[in-house]
C-alpha cells in the first residue's frame, strides 16, 4: 500500500477526531463548549456558507486535501467560478416581475440618470474620472430602489426555510446579481455620454 496515502488517511482522521473532541467539549469536560459551528450570529447576519449545494467546489476542495497534506497555500476562488443554478420556479418567477417592470418606472430611470449626469458634468467637469463612478452609484440606487427592490420583496418567501430551496442565499445576494446584470450595459455606455457632455453642454445624455 502507499506510505503517503497512509500517511494523509491518518493525518486527516486524527484532525477529524481533535476537531470533534474540540467542538464536542471545547477539551473541557465540566462545562458546555463555548465554540461551535454556526452560519448566522445574534442578529440573524450571515456569517457562514453552506457549501452542499456547490458539489464542485466540494470535488475541488476534496482534491486539495488529497494533494496537500499541510493545508498551507491559499485557496483562490474566482468570482462565478463555482455556483448554483436556481430552480426552474424560481426562474419562472424573477422572468415573469422582469416582463412586470412598467415603462413609467424605466422612464423614471432614464429621467433620474439623465439629471444626475447633467449635474455631474458641471460639478466635476475637471474630474470626470472621479464623476464616473459617482455616477454609476447614484444611477444603482435609483435602480435599486425603483426596479429591484420591487422584484427581490415578492422573492423574499422563496428563499431559505420558508421554501426549503436552499439555493438563493439571501435577498442581498439576489439584489446584488440582478443590480449587475441590469447596470453592465449602462456601465459601459455612461463614460461616452458623460464624455459627449463635456465636450458640448447642447448634446443631450
Amino acid at each position: 500500500m502507499n506510505t503517503k496515502v497512509d500517511k494523509q488517511a491518518s493525518f486527516i482522521e486524527e484532525l477529524c477526531k481533535y476537531y470533534m473532541t474540540f467542538l464536542q467539549s471545547g477539551f473541557k469536560s465540566t462545562r458546555f463548549p463555548k465554540r461551535y459551528i454556526r452560519f448566522k450570529n445574534e442578529k440573524n447576519f450571515k456569517i457562514g456558507v453552506d457549501l452542499r449545494k456547490y458539489e464542485k467546489f466540494n470535488t475541488y476542495l476534496r482534491k486539495l486535501i488529497h494533494k496537500d497534506t499541510n493545508f498551507q497555500n491559499p485557496i483562490n476562488v474566482k468570482k462565478g467560478e463555482f455556483s448554483v443554478k436556481l430552480d426552474n420556479t424560481a426562474q419562472d418567477l424573477i422572468k415573469k416581475l422582469v416582463k412586470k417592470i412598467s415603462d413609467k418606472d424605466i422612464e423614471k430611470i432614464v429621467n433620474l440618470a439623465t439629471k444626475v449626469i447633467k449635474e455631474y458634468s458641471v460639478t466635476y467637469k475637471k474630474k470626470p474620472d472621479e464623476a464616473y463612478d459617482k455616477i454609476i452609484n447614484e444611477i444603482k440606487k435609483d435602480l435599486q430602489e425603483i426596479i429591484i427592490k420591487p422584484i427581490t420583496e415578492k422573492m423574499e418567501p422563496m428563499i431559505g426555510s420558508q421554501s426549503g430551496n436552499f439555493q438563493l442565499d439571501s435577498l442581498f445576494t439576489l439584489e446584488m446579481g440582478l443590480a449587475e446584470v441590469i447596470l453592465d450595459p449602462l456601465v459601459e455606455g455612461i463614460p461616452a455620454i458623460f464624455n459627449d457632455i463635456l465636450a458640448d453642454k447642447k448634446n443631450k445624455p
